[in-house]
């Protein structure tokens, strides 16, 4: 399914001068699949080998979409990748105490209703998580 012409036109904008900015034709295809794919609500995956260039390829994707629909967020499992992506890890982001959940765990609620926290939910875009594998 193609995704509608305003957010490829903007990404398309936005993504002429990533080749001159670094990234190989293969990378600048990745950031345009990545914005289709989270236009139309389908995940994404993007995986390679080490050394490859998938944070790079990463911190220009949360770049393009932050100039193409604002308010995006990056969330990794670890401080360190936390760090390189310029994120928070998933439990602070949540605000959840650093131990393991369960599906259905009873410690996770809901934010209450008036809170910063849901209303920055609210308005969220886009939610990258990096080193899903580890989730």
């Amino acid at each position: 399914m193609d995704a509608p012409l305003s957010l490829l036109r903007t990404v398309n904008d936005i993504t002429e001068g990533l080749g001159a900015a670094g990234l190989s034709p293969d990378q600048v295809d990745a950031v345009l699949r990545f914005a289709q794919a989270a236009d139309t609500g389908v995940p994404f995956l993007l995986s390679g080998g080490a050394g490859t260039g998938k944070t790079y390829v990463a911190r220009e994707i949360r770049a393009v979409m932050q100039q193409a629909v604002g308010n995006v967020a990056v969330v990794a499992p670890t401080g360190v990748a936390a760090l390189n992506l310029g994120g928070q890890t998933i439990h602070s982001f949540f605000e959840l105490a650093p131990q393991p959940y369960m599906p259905n765990d009873d410690r996770i609620v809901p934010f209450p209703e008036e809170s910063k926290r849901r209303e920055m939910m609210r308005k969220l875009k886009l939610l990258i998580v990096d080193e899903a594998s580890m989730v």
